[in-house]
């Protein structure tokens, strides 16, 4: 009976301290002793070389396409046990930290919290998370009516729609009307005569119609009188942008595009804009004339 007990004694007293109190070993690194304690620092947390419970989640954003798996710490900074050798790291793996998505990894814009554990971004789709609002389709390359992008939207004939900068537009090549003729049609189809009241979007919007196939559009009607007033040019929705003729002034530094020498009224009834795309100016004219094309935008 003494003969077993005196042989676990033995094995037992081969065992140095440092590995019943797990500090200050000086025991080679591949030393049989330490290859449990190994084993267990490597698959947890980032004190081993296996991932925790973070790693391989997905960010999700709210308007495009994620970055699937991104860039996210995995398993927090005192995560499990480190391989053994100094003083041991100890911990459990802990949960993931909630981290700023990378750049462009978020697959929106502010699409709601990113949780790097893997919870659900609360971000609805659409610009800034917000949800789409169902509407009347028109011609315009919007998707209006929250359905099957712009493959339903219907456009009258020689006419397309085109989405310039976060805007509705409709460009009809072909149409030849008077500026009341212009106006009716636009509200016929759920728009309005052009408004151009920046210059980027005098621009960007007239060097699309320049563009157009056949030449694009010559001239086209703008959405702005001084009818009710000479020489007091207003948009239609009222908002007063130019005060004279072509030596008058911009109303409250209103944005306007007049070609030199414009407005004159040189025929006594020159009360209608009209805007040329292939040098982005204006002109006034006679509203009876009929036009070289036609532009409407969205309300």
């Amino acid at each position: 009976m003494i003969r077993p007990f005196t042989k676990t004694l033995r094995l037992l007293l081969t065992v140095p301290a440092c590995a019943w109190a797990f500090a200050g070993c000086s025991a080679p690194e591949h030393s049989e002793i330490f290859g449990a304690q190994r084993a267990a620092g490597e698959n947890l947390g980032t004190g081993g070389a296996t991932s925790a419970s973070g790693g391989g989640t997905s960010i999700t954003g709210s308007g495009g396409a994620a970055n699937p798996g991104g860039k996210v710490p995995t398993g927090g900074r005192n995560g499990g046990m480190g391989k053994m050798g100094g003083a041991p790291a100890m911990g459990s793996g802990g949960a993931a930290p909630i981290v700023d998505p990378i750049p462009g990894d978020t697959g929106g814009t502010d699409g709601g919290v990113i949780d790097a554990t893997g919870g659900a971004s609360n971000g609805t789709g659409g610009q800034q998370g917000g949800t789409c609002v169902p509407t009347a389709e028109v011609c315009d390359g919007l998707d209006n009516n929250c359905e099957n992008g712009t493959a339903d939207e219907m456009c009258p004939s020689e006419c397309k729609g085109l989405a310039i900068a976060g805007r509705g537009y409709m460009f009809c090549g072909a149409r030849e009307l008077t500026w009341l003729e212009s106006q009716k049609f636009c509200v016929d189809h759920g728009m309005s005569l052009l408004k151009l009241e920046t210059a980027d979007e005098n621009t960007q919007v007239l060097a699309v119609a320049a563009g157009l196939p056949n030449g694009g559009i010559e001239w086209a009607w703008l959405g702005a009188t001084d009818i009710a007033n000479e020489g007091s040019w207003v948009w239609e929705g009222g908002v007063h942008f130019w005060q004279g003729e072509a030596n008058g002034t911009p109303v409250n530094g209103r944005f306007s595009a007049w070609m030199e020498s414009q407005p004159n009224n040189s025929n006594g009834g020159d009360n209608c804009a009209r805007a040329f795309p292939d040098t982005a100016n204006w002109t006034d004219g006679d509203c009876g004339v009929t036009s070289a094309g036609l532009i409407c935008e969205a309300d």
